[in-house]
């Protein structure tokens, strides 16, 4: 394999059989190793089964370790199948350098009538921050992005995740000129959106809207958000409203900031 991809190395005593006929469209492979390093991207004992002509699966993978250098994830496993013209994915997997984040992902993608393609969130389950959000937990159609076959338009179809009375909300569309991107928040808890800072930790409600729109050939970035009860240190300041608004180039931003009830 390193002959073909000089990037792709395969660890000793790493162990493959199969078949593929290619006049029956089959292909049944069984592959272990203790290491395989993809560029900078390792992954610790794996092993990988296809067989395309299962009912049941068509790809099973599972690793012991991820590292790519930016972010570590464990005890990931994936499967698939296709059914009716659909491929149906499920993975899950722990995540983060403490190990205590944990994904449960439901995906499919198929064709529409029109061509385009489809991939959607069926109800899958992250619980990040010692938050479990829910990704459509209604479990309905919306939750997908649709683009063409020349990929060069792309619709965000109601992505909706859900933490008790925490909601996030990302809808758009972009290609051509005119695109835009809405994120819209609501009771969301500060200290479940920012990164672990030493020393420092933030608290308070999130309210708001996040947009970025793109009108002839220029971006126009907007956000208004409200923290209510916002804090550092568990030291209360009050409300805080943030509105913030940048250049068309994306390069300058300015920042309307008042704390209000500040008592």
């Amino acid at each position: 394999i390193e002959v073909f991809y000089p990037k792709v190395n395969l660890a000793p005593n790493t162990f493959v059989k199969g078949q593929i006929d290619s006049n029956e469209d089959k292909i049944d492979l069984l592959l272990k190793s203790p290491k395989i390093k993809i560029a900078n991207n390792e992954f610790d004992e794996v092993k990988l089964q296809i067989n395309s002509k299962s009912p049941l699966y068509n790809t099973i993978i599972s690793i012991d370790k991820i590292d790519t250098g930016i972010y570590e994830a464990s005890n990931f496993n994936l499967v698939n199948v296709t059914l009716n013209d659909t491929l149906y994915i499920r993975t899950d997997f722990i995540g983060g350098p403490n190990k205590l984040e944990n994904y449960d992902l439901s995906f499919y993608h198929t064709i529409d009538e029109r061509g385009n393609s489809v991939v959607g969130i069926k109800k899958s389950e992250i619980n990040f921050k010692n938050n479990q959000w829910f990704i459509n937990e209604n479990n309905n159609d919306l939750n997908k992005l649709v683009f063409d076959k020349n990929f060069e338009t792309f619709v965000i179809d109601k992505i909706t995740m859900a933490s008790g009375s925490q909601n996030v909300e990302l809808a758009g569309a972009f290609g051509g000129d005119g695109s835009s991107i809405d994120m819209k928040l609501e009771y969301v808890n500060l200290d479940a959106i920012t990164p672990d800072i030493d020393s420092l930790s933030f608290d308070g409600k999130v309210n708001g809207q996040i947009s970025l729109q793109k009108k002839n050939q220029k971006y126009v970035p907007l956000a208004d958000l409200t923290i209510n009860y916002f804090s550092i240190n568990d030291l209360y300041y009050g409300d805080l409203s943030l509105l913030a608004s940048g250049n068309d180039n994306l390069s300058e931003y300015n920042f309307d900031v008042e704390l209000l009830n500040n008592d």
